[in-house]
């Protein structure tokens, strides 16, 4: 639970929450009941094997214009670029 609230999502082909990813899987019900008395929605994909945490009440959504997405999303790949450029064994700083 603590991971699909943090995360949001569960994939099933990520190593690191597979484990997490069949547990909610097979506790489905379970899951989907919990969540929604905390005013949350589990969403399934089946095809794609992805769980999804949503807000009933879009407290945790932010609306934004156009050209601010546009933006955000560039900066975001900016970010992911120079992640992938740097190490901590090359530039400790």
């Amino acid at each position: 639970m603590n991971r699909l609230l943090g995360e949001s999502f569960l994939y099933q082909e990520d190593e690191d929450g597979k484990e997490d990813y069949y547990l909610v899987y097979r506790h489905h019900d379970v899951f989907e009941t919990l969540l929604a008395l905390s005013g949350f929605a589990l969403l399934h994909d089946d095809y794609h094997r992805i769980f999804q945490v949503v807000s009933d009440w879009g407290y945790c959504r932010r609306r934004f214009k156009l050209d601010e997405t546009l933006m955000i999303t560039v900066l975001r790949k900016l970010y992911e670029e120079q992640a992938e450029r740097l190490s901590l064994a090359s530039d400790p700083w």
